[in-house]
């Protein structure tokens, strides 16, 4: 996954020529996917319950925030000041903590939608 992850840097900066917010330049085709996905996933979303959708909506919220949203400026912070600049650094754990509250968020929608659904049968 790092490795696509890195391609899709090293290609997009390539093809754009993008620097600054862009610096991590996979933020632009993983925002595009990310928009055709949202429209894919939104049949599936409107069957859900209600509590499970809002859940499922809130971890997205938080961890696009965190991966999307922060690594922007943390790029602009990177390319300007350096990697350990501690801006940067806040930035970084502000980023992780978002991506990885997020992913709780997640499992506890997943989980609480598996209770409520054993309930049911």
């Amino acid at each position: 996954m790092t490795s696509i992850h890195e391609l899709l840097i090293t290609t997009t900066k390539a093809q754009l020529n993008v620097s600054g917010i862009f610096f991590f330049a996979w933020v632009i085709p993983y925002g595009i996917a990310l928009l055709v996905l949202s429209v894919i996933y939104y049949k599936f979303l409107k069957r859900l319950p209600r509590t499970t959708v809002r859940l499922f909506v809130l971890s997205a919220f938080v961890y696009i925030t965190g991966a999307l949203l922060i690594e922007m400026p943390e790029g602009w912070v990177a390319e300007n000041y350096g990697f350990y600049d501690p801006l940067f650094l806040i930035l970084y754990t502000c980023e992780e903590f978002l991506e990885m509250l997020g992913l709780s968020i997640f499992i506890y929608a997943l989980t609480s939608y598996k209770s409520f659904s054993l309930k049911i049968a």
